[in-house]
């Protein structure tokens, strides 16, 4: 048996997960990197918006050939006469995907960036995903398919080379809802309905920031957004899976005296909130609120253990949670940034939620951003939202893991943080743990102490909990205090875990186990699948290594 000193110094060898860093790395001469950023934004290339009738650049349904997985497509996209394209607003539609995967666009003169603008969770779905995208000296950029699809791609318009403008400048409002048939009468199938929008933007506004989401749809179908007064156009803002479905996607068409078109192909219940809007040409010349595009760059992701988590250790943000991500100074966002153009993930949900998106220290709007229908599903959608000095906040509605992706900046003062920061609290196991197989049935604490671990097997407080996608942690001692783990290693593929967590039962099924370094158990979680780990020293005496069982869920 180890001396309490060298048992504590195992314990903490084993909680290499709980002792990433929080945050980004700081640079040596931090003031020096804060003024090259603003540096760098000052004399960036800004654009106006000029909102085009919605337009299909591609379809590869028409050629019959399909893009294969890891294919790439370059389009062009024609600037207005006499303007200069910086970059360009696009939907994004994958049609009967292969395989799981995404899309990702980007400056065609650019490596591929990591991060993604569409996600397909199975095989035989079509998603739609608006893209806000950088375009290189012609007027390019690239598509990237992880999985063999149909691709088409819509221009709803482009962000055109200004320093000051009167018309399409982006005027950002705090998400205001003004359509929700759930109240009223739902839409039926190829019903066309005009819905004004004067409530919350101005009469001349040349285009709007919607989301649109369709909910409790009949069939399968489809959602167009545009200009009321127009005709129709030939493409779509958003792709009804089928009954019962909920799916969000932002979109950004011109309006006309305040007033949008949406037709529905299914009957369905639909959702419109409003974002923001670009400025008339009526209004006053002004620099604020034009557009500067980045290379897309990844902001956040909770699942790993890096300098993208602000909650650490590959914690997936719990139900109800609401996660603070700061935003200027990063990627080159300066403090003068007014909002900002990003693409929002969900990742690994552990059911039907939704994820919200809006100024860090302001109160969370009624409005969502995106919605997830199916545990383990993976939902993106583009969002446009102010940020103030603290950044920007996302609220879940359920456990899932977040990832966001920024594409630019918009000129202009940021909102004022007004609400002090509050701490999320990590939800506590308690139960207990049955393993039959070798007679071992004992009671299941919470948390990352050598005080809580004598008690008995302690769940690791920054794991996933017992039941949930990810991985739930599970350390107990070998031969000190009962040495309830000490014969975790008779254990064979098949043999039954059981875990009671707050009177919920979870049961796992051995799959097998290995002998690791300490060092090595940071690689064993694993978010998007519900699994559990059992973690005790090795060999018997010693803190040397690690006996780690793995077993996967069978029921929750």
């Amino acid at each position: 048996m180890p001396s309490p000193t060298s048992r504590n110094g195992q314990f903490r060898a084993i909680l290499v997960l709980v002792l990433a860093l929080v945050g980004a790395a700081v640079p040596a001469n931090r003031a020096a990197a804060l003024d090259q950023t603003e540096q760098i934004a000052a004399t960036a290339t800004r654009g106006r918006f000029v909102a085009r009738a919605p337009q299909r650049l591609l379809d590869t349904r028409q050629s019959g050939v399909r893009l294969a997985a890891g294919a790439s497509v370059t389009l062009a996209v024609e600037p207005t006469p006499g303007g200069s394209a910086i970059a360009a607003v696009v939907n994004l539609t994958a049609v009967q995907a292969a395989d799981p995967g995404f899309l990702t666009a980007y400056p065609a003169d650019r490596p591929q960036p990591v991060v993604s603008n569409v996600n397909i969770s199975w095989s035989g779905q079509t998603v739609a995903g608006l893209a806000t995208v950088a375009l290189d000296g012609q007027g390019r950029f690239t598509v990237y398919s992880s999985m063999a699809s149909d691709l088409l791609i819509d221009v709803f318009g482009v962000y055109e080379s200004a320093t000051s403008a009167r018309g399409g400048r982006l005027v950002p409002v705090d998400p205001q809802r003004v359509l929700d048939t759930r109240s009223t009468m739902a839409f039926a199938a190829q019903e066309r309905r005009v819905v004004s929008l004067l409530s919350v933007i101005p009469a001349d506004a040349s285009a709007v920031v919607l989301n649109a989401t369709a909910t409790r749809a009949g069939a399968a179908g489809y959602l167009t957004v545009w200009a009321a007064g127009d005709t129709q156009p030939d493409t779509s803002n958003l792709n009804i899976a089928g009954p019962g479905d909920t799916i969000a996607n932002q979109v950004i068409v011109p309006v006309s005296g305040g007033k949008v078109e949406v037709f529905s192909q299914s009957a369905a219940d639909v959702l419109l909130d409003v974002d923001g809007y670009y400025s008339g040409a009526s209004s006053q010349l002004s620099t604020d609120g034009l557009f500067v595009p980045l290379t897309p760059f990844r902001l956040l992701d909770t699942r790993g253990v890096n300098d993208l988590n602000p909650i650490e250790d590959r914690l997936k943000p719990r139900k109800d949670w609401t996660v603070e991500v700061p935003v200027l100074h990063r990627g080159g966002v300066p403090m003068g940034a007014s909002a900002v153009a990003l693409t929002t993930t969900v990742v690994h949900a552990e059911g039907p939620g939704f994820a919200s998106v809006w100024p860090a220290g302001l109160g969370r709007p009624v409005a969502s951003n995106l919605n997830s229908v199916a545990r383990g599903q993976a939902v993106a959608n583009h969002v446009i939202t102010r940020v103030s000095g603290r950044g920007v906040s996302i609220f879940t509605s359920t456990p899932m893991h977040l990832l966001a992706d920024v594409s630019g900046w918009f000129t202009g003062g940021g909102a004022r943080a007004v609400l002090p920061y509050v701490p999320q609290v990590l939800p506590v196991a308690f139960g207990r743990i049955d393993i039959p197989a070798i007679g071992l049935t004992n009671s299941l604490g919470d948390g990352s102490t050598d005080t809580t671990l004598d008690e008995g097997p302690m769940h690791w407080s920054f794991s996933s909990l017992p039941g949930e996608l990810g991985t739930a942690f599970i350390l107990g001692h070998r031969t000190s205090h009962g040495g309830p783990f000490l014969r975790i290693g008779e254990l064979v593929a098949g043999d039954i875990i059981r875990l009671t967590n707050q009177g919920e039962l979870s049961t796992y099924r051995v799959t097998g186990h290995r002998i690791v370094q300490p060092e090595d158990l940071q690689a064993l979680a694993e978010p998007g699948t519900a699994n559990l780990v059992l973690v005790a020293c090795h060999p018997i005496g010693s803190s040397a290594q690690r006996m780690v069982v793995r077993a996967e869920l069978v029921t929750a």
